[in-house]
């Protein structure tokens, strides 16, 4: 079997319910079909893994950025450090003070996203130009599917062709 797991249960599991949707649109009828549903599957697995860790890195970041944001804001020194630590354990004591500190200057924590967006928007544009690229490879091969499909239905109706063609023939040669 072509469809081997080697990652988490999770993820083999949604890999294989992936694989089987993809199995039941398409329809492989040989191994070359089989190949490229695998690799179809195998590159859409890679873009979401890519904008997952887009989605990560910037989670990871946001206490940085809150922290740029807060120095900006509030001035070195301004004694937020236990307040931005909190916040970044999920306090949710903190989480408000931290939006009442922001609103209270005239923001809103978009502000942070804003802030997160900037310190990374060279991963972010380098993980985009990532996802393109596999985004371009899965349609080539999806085109390539199409044409191989294509490339059956011709040869198919050449040969229905050929045999109608030679019962006529047959046909006529009995008149």
């Amino acid at each position: 079997e072509i469809y081997q797991c080697d990652w988490s249960s999770d993820v083999c599991s949604s890999d294989l319910q992936l694989t089987y949707k993809f199995r039941a649109a398409i329809s492989p009828k040989d191994i070359v079909e089989e190949i490229l549903v695998r690799d179809v599957i195998d590159l859409t697995w890679e873009v979401q893994r890519l904008k997952n860790y887009k989605n990560k890195i910037l989670q990871l970041n946001q206490g940085t950025a809150l922290e740029k944001v807060f120095h900006q804001i509030f001035g070195y020194g301004s004694g937020k450090s236990e307040l931005i630590d909190k916040w970044q354990k999920g306090d949710p004591e903190a989480k408000e003070k931290v939006n009442q500190e922001l609103t209270s200057r005239g923001f809103e924590f978009s502000v942070v996203d804003a802030m997160n967006f900037r310190l990374n928007i060279g991963d972010i544009e380098r993980i985009d130009r990532l996802i393109m690229q596999a985004e371009a490879r899965r349609m080539a091969h999806l085109r390539e599917v199409q044409r191989h499909h294509s490339f059956l239905a011709e040869v198919m109706r050449e040969a229905i062709a050929a045999h109608e063609d030679s019962k006529v023939i047959e046909h006529i040669d009995e008149n």
